[in-house]
């Protein structure tokens, strides 16, 4: 892309307002079934594998979003792109207001595709209104609007008389009124600009699982390569974060549910709430300069959030389990971020987002897998031992990287600030 919009004016603000409206909507969009999982499962009669199939089908297909995300006709039309996905998570929400188990699936899998392609376009067109400030504006809202869809979920499940529905009732009010606006919108003509952009970047930085894409601002001067070994270390801490994160979120709210006599939509879902929450300040407190420790620090930070989660199993003691979760969510955070300046750094714009999307498509894989098998292991062993099950296995590789990162420390001594 070799233009951008002639920036300032009423004009240009006015439709991104709508811009990030609607880019927010689509991430509390997929936010919001999370803290209604359990009750899903009550009402429908479904096992814990079938709960954790609702949540992974969404991880999955956004591993084929992705992949169609790096088609040219997908961000030919930017607007009609976010158009599109708004249209397509209003008809999630009628089917998710249906409440079949078919239907909830079918929304999954429609939500998956509507923010794997709608994010991409909302960032693009963000950038060419308001540049580096519709970047950042882009990114810092699509991180809020999970933590935001997860909370106003569960308030609403609690305080409304339609538990399953009122939050996806008032989600097609919103997303109708919004896609009504981008129908109608009027985007600030073209101009040309000297400096072309590069292929856009990948950032699945929610804890719920959904991809807020983020376009890189104009090639700056290449950094250094990472050595083989720290950035493989880089790569592995982030699809781990990504991966006991989700597990956290996604059957976090059952096993509470289950292990607790616990009514409350809102007290269960604390351990989600709480990841996604913290992941937010993960992603802007990791120490990006010093990879070492940045690994070092988000693998840590799960493994203490990890161990507190299972002593919050093992003693049913729910405040132990959001506690894990806090440190699990700045952990994830900072390592998905972190393995994604590990898989980009020194590369040229034109590899760079093929390599971060290549990541971000690891990352969900290996997330969706994590939470199918931990829901099977609940269903086949009960919600406790399942989960405990689930958590040690990912357990393994995580104190792989913290051994790995302490013996590298000890042999080579401490690094110097990456350049």
């Amino acid at each position: 892309m070799t233009a951008t919009v002639a920036r300032g004016g009423a004009g240009g603000a006015g439709a991104a307002i709508v811009i990030y409206s609607a880019t927010a909507l689509l991430i509390v969009g997929s936010s919001a079934p999370i803290p209604l999982l359990p009750l899903f499962g009550e009402n429908l009669g479904l096992p814990t594998s079938r709960v954790a199939l609702i949540f992974s089908l969404y991880f999955a297909t956004m591993v084929v979003a992705l992949g169609l995300s790096g088609i040219p006709a997908a961000h030919a039309k930017p607007k009609v792109t976010l158009t599109a996905a708004l249209a397509v998570s209003a008809a999630a929400d009628l089917l998710l207001i249906y409440g079949t188990e078919p239907t909830i699936l079918i929304a999954r899998v429609l939500t998956g595709f509507g923010v794997g392609l709608g994010l991409g376009a909302g960032a693009t067109l963000a950038v060419m209104l308001r540049g580096d400030r519709g970047r950042s504006v882009s990114a810092t809202m699509t991180m809020v609007a999970s933590f935001v869809g997860i909370t106003g979920s569960a308030l609403l499940a609690d305080f409304s008389p339609w538990p399953t529905t009122a939050p996806f009732i008032l989600h097609l009010l919103l997303t109708g009124a919004i896609l009504v606006l981008m129908v109608r919108l009027k985007l600030p003509p073209l101009r040309p600009h000297g400096v072309a952009m590069p292929p856009q970047e990948t950032y699945p930085v929610r804890a719920d699982g959904a991809s807020p894409h983020e376009v890189p601002a104009p090639a700056r001067p290449r950094r250094r390569r990472l050595p083989r070994l720290l950035a493989l270390a880089g790569v592995a801490i982030g699809v781990v974060a990504w991966s006991l994160g989700n597990v956290v979120v996604g059957l976090g709210p059952t096993l509470v549910r289950d292990g607790l006599p616990m009514n409350s939509v809102l007290g269960a879902s604390m351990m989600a709430i709480m990841v996604a929450g913290c992941g937010i300040i993960g992603q802007y407190t990791v120490p990006l300069s010093r990879p070492k420790l940045a690994i070092s620090a988000s693998a840590w930070s799960l493994l203490c959030g990890l161990a507190l989660v299972v002593g919050g199993t093992l003693l049913v003691q729910v405040w132990l389990m959001v506690a894990g979760s806090a440190l699990v969510g700045w952990g994830q955070g900072a390592g998905y971020r972190t393995g994604m300046l590990a898989v980009t750094r020194g590369l040229s714009p034109q590899r760079h987002g093929a390599r971060s999307s290549l990541y971000a498509a690891t990352a969900y894989f290996a997330a969706a897998s994590a939470v199918q098998i931990g829901g099977i292991l609940m269903s086949a062993f009960g919600s406790q031992a399942g989960m405990l099950t689930a958590l040690v296995g990912i357990a393994v590789p995580l104190i792989t990287v913290v051994l790995g990162t302490l013996i590298h420390s000890l042999s080579s001594g401490p690094t110097a600030p990456g350049r």
